[in-house]
């Protein structure tokens, strides 16, 4: 698998700044992991389903649900029934407008209890409505999609990234590199040329994959 070490080390190459002796002069190595980094995200920001994972979290009574702030963009995927299956819940496009925390008073046990929607609350993204409410002594957990894009700390971690991916990220890296130079004409043009070659390598990448956006 690729490790961040890699691709810095190919961008490094490519700006021919691997003299032997004089290695990372002109981009140190600390300057290319921060494109790296910011690449990632941007490859990330084009695909969020590829890069979301599954959390389970428990529910608790009432309507109002409060997802933990680490999990980002978070999307209700559905519920665990008694059998431990997932089972999958509606969107709505608002809060409901009953019941809202207000947990239910019956004695429903764990087994009886489906969740039917959710909502985004308008004033918080990591606080959902679902409904019905959530009744007093029930043990289930909702499933949420959480965004999470690579984000590596070392150059030594190894990506989960696709071979396209990989492409554009060196094509974001070294329009990153080339921008800093804004003195220069080239450099920009430079800058600018590989920016477009990587959205083009993305914009293939996901209509490969069934996905019809635009990624600019």
């Amino acid at each position: 698998m690729t490790t961040g070490a890699d691709i810095v080390n190919s961008v490094s190459k490519y700006l021919d700044d691997q003299e032997l002796g004089y290695e990372f002069t002109h981009w140190t190595e600390e300057e290319l992991f921060e494109y790296l980094r910011m690449a990632l995200d941007v490859i990330a920001s084009t695909n969020r389903s590829k890069h979301s994972k599954h959390v389970e979290f428990p529910l608790v009574p009432g309507s109002l649900q409060t997802i933990p702030k680490n999990c980002v963009a978070p999307a209700v995927v559905g519920y665990t029934d008694v059998y431990g299956i997932v089972q999958p819940v509606r969107k709505l496009t608002k809060e409901p407008s009953s019941g809202i925390g207000k947990p239910l008073c019956s004695a429903t046990t764990s087994g009886e209890y489906r969740l039917q929607s959710w909502a985004k609350s308008a004033d918080d993204q990591n606080t959902v409505w679902v409904y019905p409410p959530v009744p007093q002594g029930v043990n289930t957990t909702m499933v949420v999609s959480c965004y999470s894009p690579p984000n590596p700390q070392t150059l030594e971690e190894e990506l989960d990234i696709a071979p396209e991916e990989r492409a554009a990220v060196f094509e974001l890296m070294l329009y990153y590199a080339f921008g800093t130079d804004v003195e220069s004409v080239p450099n920009r043009e430079r800058s600018e040329a590989h920016f477009n070659k990587a959205f083009t390598i993305l914009g293939v990448a996901l209509t490969a994959a069934g996905t019809r956006k635009n990624v600019k």
